[in-house]
């Protein structure tokens, strides 16, 4: 516990984040073998087991536990891209004489190093004998197995996995709340835990085993560490009412359904895109899309969440269509489904680049919803329905993140499909509270947008003042004389945050 942080370029962890660590290491030094971390995404869940794993090794105490050999580390993930974050975050360790890191590839696997990081995918993969990768490590190889978005990888077919390494402390880290979907999760990693009441005030909830240290979304928020959100419902006709097959045949509607599928009398939302294929519905939904980012900005960057990949394509053909030659980019909106091939790494990582412009608007099925940090992203859309609130959780993770670079402090979520229902109290700030402002929102400011090179004023720029941590006038439009006006303001120093297209915001 006392041996000291690794500071990467100055930087110290968070109040939070020394509470996570110290309750993890707390329950290791005591004999506890399953132990869970619940924060919200973007609150740096990575960077916290990467200080406890230099605490652990650094300080020897993991090695206490045996002669001649040192302790060994195994960061589990699903996804190629989270294993390679890892990777990256404990790169501290590589100190230029030795590098104890092994990225997991293969067969056969290198047994001659300390942290490992690996996807499931690949530990389940069976060598030439029908050995699974996995098997060809020793049980008591790993003294600490870190699980990665826990909730989500190891319960179905890669349990296995995990029961091999059963002697070895199992860490958890999940994004999301208890929830009936991940109830299984919690009830593994949390069994060492003392029971305390579910609500304190009503004892008649019964009790539940908490997770060691738990950060929600609405937390993060309230103390800036995260960024807000503003939410924009958006429900087309059928959505609201549903869809009569016969009615829409009779308006001359583009229906398509599958050959092999039985019709319906009548479709509703969750039915849309996968049972029945709406052209028309898609493209009023882009529609209406497209005049939301012409209203707040259309180089704000952007993720769609669409029902398939099939979808995926469509909207971003769609998007593009309609706003790259606008634009003048002729990757204004790519569908990004796929993290195999270079041709996607590199969009996915062009994408995620706060530094370049484009592409500005990804379309995406599943892949998105986890793992990928985008911290300027500032809209994030609901094509699809959501049913399940650990989704739902993760993807409104995808705009939380804060990005000074280039002013984003909070974001978008527009949905179509009545996603945003699933809101609770894990993602709202926890002071509800008025609290008077400092200073009486009296004052005003009156500006020009111009082009420094020519002069010339810019009309129908995007123009936002921040206000504070959290809160933000606008975005509004500027006149044909480049000019905008806010009223209402508090006194003091605010930021003003101008993009305008064809320009680059600095």
């Amino acid at each position: 516990l006392l041996y000291p942080y690794c500071s990467i370029q100055g930087k110290q962890p968070r109040y939070y984040q020394e509470v996570a660590i110290r309750e993890v290491i707390v329950r290791i030094m005591r004999g506890q073998k399953r132990i869970l971390l619940a924060l919200a995404t973007g609150t740096g869940k990575t960077y916290i087991a990467f200080q406890i794993v230099w605490k652990l090794l650094k300080s020897k105490w993991l090695e206490k536990k045996h002669s001649g050999r040192p302790a060994r580390v195994l960061f589990l993930a699903d996804r190629i891209v989270l294993r390679d974050q890892a990777y990256n975050v404990f790169s501290p360790f590589a100190d230029g004489a030795s590098d104890p890191r092994c990225l997991i590839k293969g067969h056969p696997p290198n047994l001659n190093r300390d942290i490992y990081f690996g996807i499931y995918q690949t530990l389940w993969s069976p060598n030439e004998e029908g050995k699974r990768l996995f098997e060809l490590f020793p049980p008591d190889f790993f003294d600490l197995v870190i699980i990665d978005e826990c909730h989500r990888s190891g319960w179905g077919t890669w349990r296995e996995i995990l029961d091999h390494f059963s002697s070895a402390v199992h860490l958890g880290m999940t994004a999301t709340p208890k929830q009936d979907e991940n109830i299984d999760t919690y009830a593994y990693f949390c069994a060492e835990e003392p029971k305390v009441p579910i609500d304190p005030e009503h004892p008649e909830k019964g009790t539940w085993h908490p997770p060691a240290y738990q950060y929600s979304l609405g937390e993060g928020i309230e103390d800036g560490f995260l960024a807000t959100y503003k939410v924009h419902r958006v429900r087309t006709t059928i959505d609201l009412t549903g869809l009569r097959l016969e009615d829409a045949i009779e308006q001359g509607a583009e229906v398509f359904i599958p050959e092999d599928v039985e019709p319906r009398d009548i479709y509703t939302t969750p039915q849309f895109e996968k049972e029945i294929t709406l052209p028309d519905r898609t493209e009023a939904m882009v529609e209406h899309l497209v005049k939301l980012l012409r209203r707040f900005g259309i180089w704000d960057k952007t993720m769609v969440f669409c029902v398939d990949m099939e979808h995926a394509r469509l909207v971003a053909r769609l998007l593009q269509d309609k706003l790259g030659s606008e634009t003048g980019l002729n990757n204004y909106a790519v569908p990004i489904i796929s993290e195999e091939g270079e041709e996607a790494r590199r969009l996915l990582e062009d994408f995620a680049d706060s530094n370049k412009k484009a592409p500005v608007v990804a379309t995406t099925a599943e892949l998105l919803s986890t793992g990928v940090d985008v911290p300027s992203c500032r809209n994030i859309v609901f094509m699809k329905t959501i049913s399940s609130p650990i989704l739902f959780k993760q993807i409104i993770g995808r705009g939380s993140r804060l990005d000074p670079t280039t002013d984003k402090y909070w974001f978008r979520i527009i949905d179509f499909t009545g996603a945003t229902r699933l809101f609770d109290e894990w993602d709202r700030p926890v002071r509800t509270t008025f609290v008077k402002p400092q200073s009486p929102l009296t004052a005003s400011l009156k500006g020009i947008v111009f082009d420094l090179r020519t002069g010339e004023p810019i009309s129908e720029a995007s123009v936002s003042i921040r206000t504070g941590l959290n809160t933000q006038q606008g975005p509004i439009k500027t006149d044909e004389n480049g000019t905008f006006t806010f009223s209402g303001l508090p006194e003091g120093t605010l930021t003003l945050i101008v993009s305008a297209s064809g320009y680059i915001r600095r």
